[in-house]
């Protein structure tokens, strides 16, 4: 009796394991990255703004994305890629209306895109 419960344990063992690798949806195994939350998307002045995002389990780096809403119906530009979870965006052009999100990338797997926080630089003082 005590080897058939001693079966039951290790194969247990095993589907455990063999399961707990990918039920986060984050890791090398096979899951995807989810997307970051965008939490602060705050105007610094007539030409920056500044952004914060929550941590993505994996990530190795973000790319932050802005749409100009002035050209062609929100033309997108990448800002940057950075390892933070913040950054400042520097040389927009005053008095226009901006889009912003972020995807978190971990090799060559790429998260969805983060909620959009959009903003109005203010005109020049």
């Amino acid at each position: 009796m005590k080897t058939k419960h001693f079966i039951y344990f290790v194969l247990a063992t095993f589907l455990f394991l063999g399961c707990s690798n990918d039920e986060s949806g984050n890791g090398e195994g096979g899951g995807e990255l989810y997307a970051p939350k965008l939490s602060v998307c705050k105007v610094v002045d007539s030409t920056t703004v500044f952004l914060s995002w929550s941590s993505v389990t994996d990530a190795e780096t973000y790319v932050v994305y802005y749409y100009d809403y002035t050209e062609n119906e929100g033309t997108k530009y990448v800002y940057t890629q950075t390892e933070s979870k913040s950054c400042f965006v520097y040389g927009l052009t005053p008095n226009t209306d901006y889009g912003f999100v972020v995807i978190a990338k971990a090799g060559s797997k790429e998260s969805e895109m983060s909620n959009m926080k959009e903003v109005t630089t203010p005109a020049e003082y």
